[in-house]
């Protein structure tokens, strides 16, 4: 049977500080659990390494780190919990109360920035150390099913690609688009879809995917994601942003004025492209849209508000027609 191993440090020597009851008590709270093992250099078999060597070559290989802190700090143990940090290792501190403590310890719990707990005996040092124990193995059972959920999603848009299926994304800004992209391909941790009108690309962080639901009967599947993909006027481009859609069927505002300068450059360029603008208020947009009027979407992906009694205006675009 494979056992976790915990690696316990702190100070060793009593004649620097003797931490030697509090190093015992979790070594026992961490063997109470039957797959964990804790190694301890006073419960270590002689070894012919190097002995600092031995130390990082423990941390290297142990699945969780636990750091007893007292009054002092000394090199070695710095060098352990650097490392520790260093190959991000789970952390778990615990910080004795006394009332000497030196500026090195608060140095070095400033530079681990771990939530610590802190401890006046034996018996709530013992305490604490199960509860972080079993918070750690928890949260170490959430991150296989999260990472095992990625690989899943991964596979799947991977079958999609091979295929160039057609999926439909979720969600999607504005809701009235033609929404039709095949999956070009997954890169790393990035899925790239195609627009099927245009070809444009998208890129979407893989582990912003939620879900892949796979289309019946020549229907198109479902890609859901955590945030929004999103047209954007003047770059004329979709993009995947990490903010959700709101609950607006528009998607997400924000406060613009007709009179402002960058509403003024805005349909600059928009003229030069024979695209007409206004300010129209919310009520009338059912009639806008049928008359092939559109929301304009800044590059941030919101589109502009302006507050003006007695309700709400928001801007508007239309090619022209020739």
């Amino acid at each position: 049977m494979d056992f976790g191993k915990v690696f316990i440090s702190s100070i060793l020597n009593p004649s620097i500080e003797d931490l030697r009851p509090e190093r015992l008590a979790v070594r026992e709270v961490v063997e109470s659990f039957p797959f964990l093992k804790a190694w301890a250099f006073e419960a270590s078999p002689a070894s012919s390494e190097n002995l600092d060597q031995s130390y990082l070559r423990h941390v290297e290989e142990c699945d969780a780190f636990i750091i007893i802190f007292g009054a002092k700090v000394t090199p070695p143990v710095s060098a352990e919990w650097l490392r520790a940090k260093k190959l991000k290792k789970p952390i778990l501190a615990f910080v004795k109360s006394v009332s000497n403590r030196t500026p090195e310890v608060d140095d070095a719990l400033d530079a681990l920035n771990k939530k610590y707990a802190p401890f006046k005996t034996i018996e709530e040092l013992k305490g604490a150390a199960k509860i972080a124990v079993e918070q750690t193995i928890i949260l170490g059972l959430r991150s296989l099913s999260t990472k095992s959920a990625i690989l899943s999603i991964k596979d799947t848009l991977q079958e999609l690609a091979e295929h160039k299926n057609f999926v439909q994304v979720s969600p999607l800004v504005p809701l009235d688009t033609n929404n039709s992209f095949y999956v070009e391909k997954v890169e790393g941790e990035l899925v790239v879809l195609k627009k099927t009108s245009n070809t444009q690309a998208v890129d979407i962080p893989l582990s912003r995917v939620t879900e892949v639901l796979p289309g019946a009967n020549n229907e198109f599947g479902v890609l859901a994601v955590s945030g929004r993909v999103q047209w954007t006027t003047l770059a004329r481009r979709w993009k995947f942003f990490p903010e959700s859609a709101g609950d607006s069927a528009l998607g997400l505002g924000k406060m613009s004025s007709p009179q402002s300068d960058s509403i003024g450059m805005i349909r600059d360029v928009l003229k030069a492209r024979g695209v007409d603008s206004l300010w129209d208020w919310v009520n009338n947009l059912g009639d806008r849209f049928g008359a092939g009027w559109e929301v304009f979407y800044d590059d941030d992906g919101r589109y502009l508000r302006y507050l003006a009694s007695p309700s709400e205006q928001i801007f508007l675009i239309q090619q022209r027609r020739s």
